[in-house]
């Protein structure tokens, strides 16, 4: 099956935002809690960068969270994954599986993976990345040759990410179909702007105060 694959606009677009890993390399903190600023931790602040532009958005947290403890809003969209600890791919599985179920989503035509860690990616980056995407097609931003988030998948691709288990995620996908996967060229270092280390959200503090 087939779908429109003309351009999509960024209310046919769902955020799919992936925040159920364990981030073994932030140490014993969680890092999804870590207080980005004063106002809002780095899974707040991650939701509400892909918030500002896609009209919907989905997070995908683990059974066991508590949504406070995370920064989320009690009405926030949450999808929860039983299967967190067998990878990130168990977890975007889980997250298709739920997308493809919900109704309210029934119409859409992609949905752009984004990890919980990558707080600042511009609505520039965003405006060109889903001009480029359709229903048919997987789009991937780069920037200064590095490859970055979010990922845009098509719906076409939506029953086949289903099946994704440990922590692969959706390369194996991507290098399956290479004919219908196209890198865009950003100038946004946002989309490799993640936070993977107490360091890493240490840098972020030292900069933000040097401003």
């Amino acid at each position: 099956m087939r779908f429109n694959s003309s351009a999509v606009q960024n209310d046919q677009i769902v955020a799919l935002i992936v925040a159920a890993g364990y981030s073994t390399r932030f140490g014993d903190n969680d890092k999804r809690a870590a207080k980005l600023n004063r106002q809002q931790t780095l899974l707040a602040a991650s939701y509400h960068c892909a918030a500002s532009f896609f009209k919907n958005v989905r997070v995908i947290i683990r059974d066991e969270d508590d949504m406070s403890t995370l920064g989320l809003a009690p009405n926030t969209p949450v999808y929860r994954t039983p299967h967190a600890r067998q990878g990130q791919g168990a977890s975007m599985a889980d997250g298709f599986q739920a997308l493809l179920s919900d109704a309210s989503l029934s119409n859409l035509q992609a949905a752009a993976v984004w990890l919980g860690d990558i707080p600042y990616i511009s609505p520039t980056t965003l405006t060109q990345l889903a001009h480029k995407a359709n229903a048919d097609n997987i789009i991937r931003p780069i920037w200064s040759g590095q490859v970055g988030h979010p990922v845009i998948f098509g719906r076409f691709f939506w029953p086949a990410l289903t099946a994704l288990n440990g922590e692969q995620g959706g390369l194996k996908l991507i290098k399956q179909h290479p004919e219908c996967y196209q890198e865009i060229e950003v100038k946004d270092a946002g989309v490799c702007r993640d936070i993977d280390t107490p360091e890493d959200l240490h840098n972020i503090h030292s900069s933000a105060k040097a401003d």
